[in-house]
């Protein structure tokens, strides 16, 4: 397979994964601040202003012009054009990969993309609100995990598959990790908080987010405890949001497109992923806070940075011109 075309695949499925993240993302936290209704106005802020910084959005944002308030970073974090990561960004860099591997794709993958991208164009914030903000993550939410389900039900599960995985699980281990570290930080900077209820809803938050209230509370059968939502979403190797799983499946999805015999590796993002893998089939929640929480989790990150270094390096680089829409896409990811 071309590089040019794997390329296209990986991040096709990155931007279809990060939109979907950021409506759930976005959606429960409309929820929570009607719960948190008797915090102050600066504490409420604090929780809008989390998500932007989960995104790695900060400074973008401040330079928006949008007003701090929950409907700026809601439209900030949907609609605006300038933000790489809002939804309508990346649906619309989705569509852009998606158009330039038609031939690699089923007609029912690009139709379904297509269809979404001309229906989140055509709204914006007043129109949002307007109707229900709910109504319009929940479809974002759908029509990612239509998605999907369309490509694993209409295409050949060979090579450009298997790139799509591999950026599907790569996007969802990062923003799980991202979600958890400001989450967390959040909650222990506050040295004035006194409610443990509020600090229960703030963490069935983080498992919304994830949707993985239900499934946690099966595992478990047990009150909120932050420990165990943290050894959930990242050392359970069953859900498939945990970053364990995540992990697990790019590194299968990265043998199957150069098979090699077990235990042996041919390249550099093989042995990165096979060694993160092996790392996470053998830490526990000890190893997660000894070390502290916030440090586990940015020396995770820096791993997935490398990883995601290593599969360009392998097997996306290339030299050959591309659209200009297409261009921009990597350049704002590279």
């Amino acid at each position: 397979m071309l590089s040019r075309v794997a390329d296209s695949l990986y991040w096709l499925s990155r931007y279809v994964e990060r939109a979907e993240n950021t409506a759930r993302v976005l959606d429960v936290q409309l929820d929570l601040s009607i719960d948190l209704h008797h915090l102050s106005r600066k504490e409420i802020w604090q929780q809008w202003e989390s998500i932007v910084i989960a995104m790695g959005e900060e400074q973008n944002f401040n330079h928006s012009g949008l007003a701090h308030t929950a409907q700026g970073v809601a439209e900030f974090l949907a609609f605006q054009p300038s933000n790489p990561n809002s939804i309508l960004t990346c649906i619309r860099y989705a569509r852009e990969n998606a158009r330039s591997v038609r031939e690699q794709i089923s007609s029912e993958m690009w139709e379904h993309l297509n269809s979404l991208f001309l229906s989140v164009k055509n709204m914006d914030s007043s129109k949002m609100w307007k109707e229900g903000p709910h109504r319009f993550f929940k479809e974002i939410k759908g029509a990612a995990q239509n998605f999907h389900g369309i490509t694993d039900a209409t295409m050949t599960h060979s090579e450009g598959w298997e790139f799509i995985r591999v950026g599907k699980f790569l996007e969802r281990a990062d923003k799980t990790t991202r979600l958890l570290d400001v989450r967390h930080h959040l909650l222990q900077s506050d040295a004035n908080r006194v409610s443990r209820l509020t600090d229960s809803l703030e963490w069935v938050a983080v498992l919304k987010s994830c949707s993985a209230f239900e499934a946690y509370r099966k595992a478990f059968n047990s009150s909120i405890e932050p420990q165990k939502i943290v050894q959930f979403l990242i050392l359970h190797d069953a859900f498939p949001r945990s970053t364990q799983f995540s992990i697990s499946q790019v590194a299968d999805a990265l043998r199957n497109i150069t098979p090699v015999t077990q235990g042996q590796f041919v390249n550099t993002a093989q042995k990165t992923a096979g060694r993160l893998r092996a790392d996470f089939a053998f830490w526990d929640i000890n190893d997660i806070f000894n070390p502290g929480l916030h440090q586990f989790l940015d020396a995770l990150q820096l791993r997935f940075n490398h990883l995601a270094d290593a599969i360009s390096q392998c097997y996306l680089s290339h030299s050959q011109a591309y659209p200009d829409e297409v261009e921009m896409t990597i350049q704002q990811q590279q």
